[in-house]
């Protein structure tokens, strides 16, 4: 439940029909909003840009981007693909880095390829994205020359062309999903005279088969142009150090061949009719329903103006939601969520849309609800509780930023300023937000969101679209019917609530300490509370006026009943049923103006609510938890949403084979035991709420119950909020006895199958190994293994990948189940084209072999632990980081070793170490294979 409201800027200029010798403008040239003051804005002679956010979070880090005004809207008829293409090779070799070597190198620094080494293309840029962990005037000068060499300097050898034509195969089989797919449907449909829709970024298969360097490297060459591109540099630096780098590094940048015609995007035509579009995809479950409006965007410098008009809009999406989540909590509601939004496609088109799931038999009355909500909104408009409540949550909102904007990582900032300079957005000081929506809140009334909700779905090209799969056997025409239908039913008057009070703010006496210890070689703290509950505490910096809160309680899956697998897996639904004195919807009303989320997540050992909030609702949301805990409401209308998420859930797993990974072979792992990996999704609809209210609440009682809260507040307030919520419960009850509960089977002998899997169009396959960990492995002993996996998954990457083309990225892993004794495996994971799965297993078992032999190097060693060093002294910079470290130390005592002293442990693993242990625990013959292939692609 995310209490605030989600604003949509899209503070667009006019695009540019060429670029002028000077370069691109930056978006605030012509406006009257300004930039954040924060931010140094500079242009070099030959027209390249630059912007610099110095920023301290975390401590000595520094992110670049490298943004190119080039993507697949660029390419021509005979290079659809090429943008994409040419952004793979910039990491197979250039003028400073050779090929296969810069990778390597950049491990040496602490980057790691994929989390801190990056690129996409879209349909108008190339971003290249680069994360030091260390912001030495060595370091950033390395980072820039290879952001240079990006720039200009990719060889485009036909040995790497070849290898990444290989590559982006695989890539195209990964990203072939049913979201996907819908994404390219719905594009044909909503601009069918675009280039949108001949132009995607994963291009046409046929032309990067026949790709030629010549032919990559003329794209390149069109349109690396200096005056189109932007470095931004973002994090623990100063201006004037990092303008001079660039300044040495980029100042030479030239031109390489003549500049050819900007694309351009044909407008829409608008239509008063809505036209009726049906996708069919057997991954789909339910069924998917949007309106849309598309308008043309017309050029202009985005002002303040602007700026409050779209705050009005999004002040009418607060309210709509505010109806649709009441529409969504009713019993036997068709509908299992809505969401509602518009944003610019490419700064040339303004896209609203109104969607929300339903089941294949309900779609007609989900179809009605969507048409009258959005008639109703049209032409009433909204109530006077609706709009004070908006006013409050955008009052709230817009205040709240300015006291968290320490809080954003160099990361988060790098990322927001590329993509507003790729949107041609103005990025604003939160001070300055605030001083216009102070101003504009007094007029923030139902005629100026109204008009705004009007502007913003009048005048377009209307559709709807029906997403399903091949039960759904409407047609347009059917489609169209219940749609007009919705048109003519009289409308009500739209229900105006008043908002009530939070009925859970005492839980008794506050809560007696009886013990509390500072944590050995720690700033935190342990404090047990008389009745049973205990606070583990950590006061950080890293988040200004930011405090997450955890509660975990109960058995969880561990004496889940034989006789009803899954049943734990309800529990995703447990807030949408709200609680005894509010329903979900009128806690979402008495929330707003606050800040914080809630999320429930049921685990194999427990159950465990979070919040994120500012210190000032700290002592609100945890009233919150505690509410959720002792007095859940179990209403027989949540289990719609219910069903909605779960089937979300499956969704997205059964999108392809990657979802028997998590219901087949879990439980083939572990002797068909249904508490590792999803249950089958039929089997879930045979249970009421009833079935888990039972199971459930009996768990509420059992000690110890552990709070983890970690963030900027004091533990003399922390213990206060605890004191006064869970402190306050009646006295827990011993926990009982769970050592029947911990034993999960290995597998007698290891399995070699091959599951085909149905109902999907991915012709993607995979190969998984599991190899078994069947003894105690100390936290110091687990550090180590992910040592070894990661160099595994390195020799993966280099030989699967890169040299033979097969795969996209192969991933290794440590699993051990800490909740069962003795029980865990270390894992790898290849995708390929399902006719080279057995090639690819057995690429996979000649590195294992050698491996196991001692053929480790110094050097690989040396380089994954720098990059596990470089993500662990990131990561100890969070709040989410030490909230999730507490909890695991709470639970399991081993684990504070690894808390306390990981990167010690890292820093001095061995050589020695790390091949004693490849040639322990990859024993030959021993790991089970899994090969998992679509029946598609049997049939081809």
């Amino acid at each position: 439940m995310r209490c605030i409201i989600a604003l949509v800027f899209c503070c667009l200029l006019s695009v540019p029909s060429a670029f002028a010798s000077t370069g691109m403008p930056w978006p605030h040239e012509g406006s009257d909003l300004a930039p954040d003051p924060r931010i140094t804005f500079g242009r070099l002679d030959n027209g390249v840009r630059l912007a610099v956010f110095p920023s301290g979070n975390p401590k000595g880090a520094v992110s670049l981007r490298l943004y190119v005004a080039a993507g697949s809207l660029h390419e021509n008829s005979a290079e659809l693909g090429l943008a994409h293409f040419v952004e793979h090779l910039a990491f197979n070799g250039t003028t400073h880095f050779p090929a296969g070597k810069l990778v390597e190198f950049l491990q040496r620094q602490g980057m790691g390829f994929g989390a801190d080494v990056n690129a996409f293309t879209s349909y108008s840029s190339t971003i290249y994205k680069l994360e030091l962990n260390n912001n030495n005037s060595g370091n950033l000068r390395e980072a820039l020359q290879i952001l240079r060499d990006y720039a200009d300097g990719i060889l485009f050898d036909p040995a790497a062309v070849e290898q990444e034509r290989g590559i982006i195969r695989a890539e195209g089989r990964v990203r072939d999903t049913m979201a996907m797919r819908n994404e390219i449907e719905q594009t044909r449909i909503l601009y069918p005279v675009s280039l949108l829709v001949e132009r995607l970024p994963i291009g046409s298969p046929e032309i990067i088969e026949h790709a030629t360097p010549a032919a990559l490297q003329a794209f390149y060459h069109a349109w690396y142009q200096p005056e189109r591109m932007t470095l931004v540099v973002t994090g623990d630096i100063t201006a004037s150090e990092v303008q001079g780098e660039i300044r040495r590094a980029f100042d030479d940048l030239k031109s390489s061949a003549p500049p050819r015609p900007e694309p351009v995007l044909a407008p829409v035509k608008a239509n008063e009719k809505f036209l009726v579009n049906i996708h069919r995809d057997p991954g789909m479950l339910g069924t998917s329903l949007t309106l849309e409006n598309i308008r043309n965007n017309t050029p202009h410098a985005f002002g303040s103006k602007d700026f409050i008009n779209r705050l009005y809009l999004d002040a009418a999406y607060h309210s709509i939601a505010q109806r649709t989540d009441r529409l969504a909590a009713r019993k036997d509601s068709p509908e299992g969520g809505f969401s509602m939004k518009t944003a610019a496609v490419e700064q040339v088109y303004l896209r609203s849309h109104f969607e929300c799931g339903t089941s294949i038999n309900q779609w007609k009355a989900a179809l009605r609800d969507l048409t009258l909500e959005l008639r109703r909104a049209q032409s009433q408009g909204f109530t006077a509780a609706e709009i004070a409540r908006g006013r409050l949550g955008l009052e709230s909102w817009f205040k709240e930023a300015i006291t968290t904007k320490k809080s954003k990582t160099s990361s988060e900032l790098a990322d927001e300023l590329t993509a507003s300079f790729a949107n041609n957005e103005i990025v604003m000081s939160p001070e300055s937000q605030w001083s216009f929506v102070s101003a504009a809140l007094p007029n923030l009334t139902t005629e100026t969101c109204q008009a705004a909700l009007n502007e913003a779905w009048n005048n377009g090209r209307k559709a709807i679209l029906v997403t399903s799969n091949a039960s759904f056997t409407a047609t347009p025409s059917d489609v169209a019917e219940v749609h007009d239908q919705g048109l003519t039913i009289p409308l009500g008057a739209p229900d105006d609530q008043a908002t009530a009070h939070f009925g859970y703010t005492n839980f008794g006496l506050p809560g007696e300490v009886a013990a509390k210890t500072q944590l050995s070689g720690s700033d935190s703290w342990e404090i047990t509370f008389r009745n049973g509950v205990r606070l583990h505490f950590k006061q950080t910096a890293f988040e200004t006026n930011s405090v997450q809160v955890s509660i975990r309680f109960g058995i969880g899956r561990l004496n889940e009943p034989v006789d009803k697998p899954g049943l734990g897996m309800l529990a995703m639904g447990q807030l949408f049923g709200g609680l005894g004195k509010h329903t979900l919807n009128e806690l979402g009303q008495i929330l707003t103006g606050t800040h914080g989320s809630v999320v429930f997540n049921v685990g194999t050992d427990g159950f465990l609510f979070t919040t994120t909030s500012t210190p000032e609702n700290t002592l609100l949301f945890t009233q919150l938890l505690t509410a959720f805990i002792v007095d859940p409401a179990f209403r027989e209308e949540s289990r719609s949403q219910t069903n909605a998420t779960l089937a979300s859930s499956y969704q997205q797993f059964w999108d392809g084979p990657q979802g028997v990974i998590n219901e087949l072979i879990g439980p083939q792992l572990a002797g068909g035991d249904s508490r590792v990996g999803m249950p089958r999704r039929t089997s879930l609809d045979a249970y009421s709420l009833t079935d888990f209210k039972n199971w459930f609440m009996p768990q509420v009682k059992f000690a110890p119950m552990e709070v983890i809260m970690v963030g900027d507040i004091s533990l003399e307030a922390a213990v206060q909020v605890v004191a006064q919520t869970v402190g306050a419960l009646p006295a827990l009850l011993p926990t009982p006895d769970l050592e029947k509960y911990r034993t999960v089977p290995f597998p007698k002998k290891p399995f070699d199958f091959t599951w085909t899997v149905e109902g999907t169009k991915s012709e993607s396959g995979f190969v998984q190994l599991y190899w078994p960990l069947p003894k105690h492995v100390s936290g110091a002993e687990q550090l180590r293994l992910a040592l070894m996996m990661d160099i595994l998954e390195d020799r993966l990457r280099i030989s699967i990948r890169q040299t033979m083309g097969k795969t996209y990225s192969p991933s290794t892993g440590v699993e051990m189940h800490r909740d069962f004794h003795n029980y865990g495996w270390l894992t790898c994971q290849v995708e390929a084209n399902p006719a080279d799965l057995l090639r690819v297993q057995k690429a996979v078992q000649e590195q294992v072999a050698r491996l196991a032999k001692g053929g480790i190097s110094a050097d690989e060693l040396q380089r994954v632990q720098q990059v596990q060093l470089a993500a662990r002294e990131r990561s100890q910079q969070t709040n989410s980081y030490w909230r999730s470290a507490l909890d695991e130390g709470a639970r399991y005592p081993e684990s504070a070793e690894m808390r306390d002293h990981g990167t010690e442990i890292l820093r001095s693993a061995t050589l020695p170490e790390i091949n004693r242990m490849a040639r322990d625990y990859f024993r030959p013959n021993q790991a089970s294979i899994f090969r998992i292939i679509p029946k598609a692609a049997v049939k081809k």
